[in-house]
This record gives structure tokens, C-alpha cells and sequence, in this order.
């Protein structure tokens, strides 16, 4: 039993490193989501700070981990680099190294190319998705595991309507016009599987933050699989019930997120922003960090 407790915990502590980048979404549902979205008026206006924000997670108010994401600007573009990882405690028993990077299409809000390099304890994965425009997404995946020669596979897929991935997702996420009641939706691809993700805007309230309180918006993420998957059957568990905090301001900055689950809570915590003084010195800094750290 301990063992599977410690294997629920490890999964919760992937999901939690991956949700401020890239991920499966970690709250998901199979019925399908009744009424529709309304609302979904995106403030064309939008722009995110650029520079780096740094988080740190914890469980049950230990510290696991930390991550950093830098959004940039070149040109007509934002790049977003995201790097996230555990800390020396946990890694002794589950080390997680994650590097993601995203090219996103200012105008449209369009994904067009994404990579994501993770590690978990022995195992590397490398992929790259694609997005081309007669709507063909394609994923390129690499998985090494130790003593075994590589694994790849490629992947496309063809989706009729406009799909995001989770990078640009959270471009798109902040920049919709809140308010209490509304709703969003929209599909995201994560390189293996399409969900159909609704945004719900439950509330408003205000948390504390370093130089002080933040007005919020409080937001339920809630995902439908649109693929069939006829390797899972029997009893479904029970998803973690999650929360994201988003600033009621102009700059729309993710400030918690909360994810209650049966082994605990768990927090990803918005410790500070360093605005983009120079551009060419924030990619530097971050490009010292390797995922085989």
C-alpha cells in the first residue's frame, strides 16, 4: 500500500511540474459538457509581460520543486521557454527534469511549433509537434530508456478545427475577457491526445503575494478526451479538483494554481516576475539550464 501511495504522489508531482508548461490536463471528464460556452469574447488587446516568472510547488506545504517560464518577443512572434524540476529531496526518489519550448503566432494566436524534452528518473522522452497549415499537426517522439535502444514514433493527425497546444493555450487562457460566470472552450493537442477543454470562471477573490494582495479570478479547467483510448477500462479514479488563480489586471498573470486531491494539496505559487530588460540575456540565462542537471 505504501508503495502505491508513493506511486499517486509521483504522478501528482509529474502533473504539477508539467501543468504551468505543458501537460495532460490533470482535471478530465468523459461525459459530454452540457450547455455552451458563452463569454468567449478574447481581448484582442492582450499582451503578456515579457520576461521570466518563476513558481515553486509544493505538497501539503512541502517544497517539491520550482520552474521558470520566459515569454519573449521576436518579431511577430512570442517564444516561451519553460524549464521545471524537483528539488534534491525528491529527486532521491523520483527526479523529474522538463524543458519546453513554443513558437506561437502573435496575430492569431496560432501554435507553430512546439518541443518538449523531459526526464524522469532513467527515462528521456524528446518530442516535436508541428503545426502546418492545411491543419495537419505532426509529432515527432523519441523515448530512451536505460539499456534499451531508442523508441520512435511519428504521429499526425488532422483536426478540423483550431487546436492549440498547451503553451499557446495559456497565451490564449489569459487574454479572454473574465468575469464571474463565464465560460471558455477551446481543443488542445498535447502531442499524443486531443481534449476538449472548458474554462469556468467560478468567482472572484483576493490572495496574498509578495508586495501584497491581487484581486483574482478563480478559473475550473475541465477536459474532455476527444480520442478513444481502448487500452484504459475498468473503475475511473477520481480527477484532483483544480483551481487557477488569474490576476484581475491588465497583465492577466497565473498566480496559483491549486489542485485538491485525496493524498493532499497541491500548489503551484507565483514567487516573483523579472520583466525582459534585454531579451538576448534572459534566453542565455536560461538556456544554462539542462534538463540533465
Amino acid at each position: 500500500m505504501v508503495r502505491a501511495k508513493m506511486k499517486r504522489l509521483m504522478i501528482l508531482i509529474s502533473a504539477a511540474l508539467m501543468v504551468v508548461g505543458s501537460s495532460e490536463p490533470v482535471h478530465s471528464i468523459n461525459q459530454e459538457m452540457s450547455g455552451n460556452p458563452s463569454g468567449s469574447q478574447n481581448d484582442s488587446s492582450f499582451q503578456p509581460r515579457l520576461g521570466t516568472y518563476y513558481y515553486c510547488f509544493e505538497f501539503n506545504r512541502m517544497n517539491i520543486g520550482s520552474a521558470s517560464i520566459s515569454i519573449l518577443r521576436d518579431g511577430e512572434l512570442y517564444k516561451m521557454q519553460v524549464y521545471a524540476k524537483t528539488n534534491d529531496k525528491i529527486d532521491y526518489v523520483y527526479k523529474i527534469r522538463y524543458r519546453g519550448e513554443n513558437i506561437t503566432d502573435i496575430d492569431t494566436v496560432s501554435p507553430l511549433e512546439t518541443k518538449i524534452t523531459q526526464k524522469v528518473k532513467s527515462t528521456e522522452k524528446d518530442i516535436l509537434i508541428k503545426f502546418q497549415g492545411d491543419g495537419t499537426i505532426r509529432t515527432s517522439e523519441r523515448v530512451i530508456k536505460k539499456g534499451e535502444p531508442p523508441d520512435d514514433e511519428v504521429r499526425k493527425v488532422n483536426s478540423n478545427k483550431d487546436t492549440m497546444d498547451p503553451f499557446s493555450a495559456t497565451y490564449l487562457a489569459r487574454g479572454f475577457d473574465w468575469k464571474i460566470g463565464a465560460e471558455h472552450l477551446f481543443v488542445v493537442y498535447t502531442g499524443k491526445k486531443r481534449y476538449e477543454l472548458c474554462l469556468k470562471c467560478i468567482g472572484k477573490t483576493s490572495i496574498e503575494m509578495p508586495g501584497g494582495k491581487r484581486d483574482t479570478w478563480v478559473i475550473v479547467p475541465t477536459a474532455k478526451p476527444l480520442d478513444a483510448d481502448k487500452s484504459k477500462s475498468g473503475e475511473k479514479k477520481k480527477p484532483a479538483d483544480v483551481k487557477i488563480y488569474l490576476s484581475a489586471d491588465q497583465d492577466k498573470d497565473v498566480l496559483k494554481i491549486e489542485a485538491s486531491h485525496t493524498m493532499g494539496t497541491f500548489l503551484v505559487l507565483l514567487n516573483r516576475f523579472e520583466p525582459a530588460v534585454g531579451q538576448d540575456r534572459t534566453v542565455r540565462e536560461n538556456a544554462r539550464v539542462s534538463v540533465n542537471k
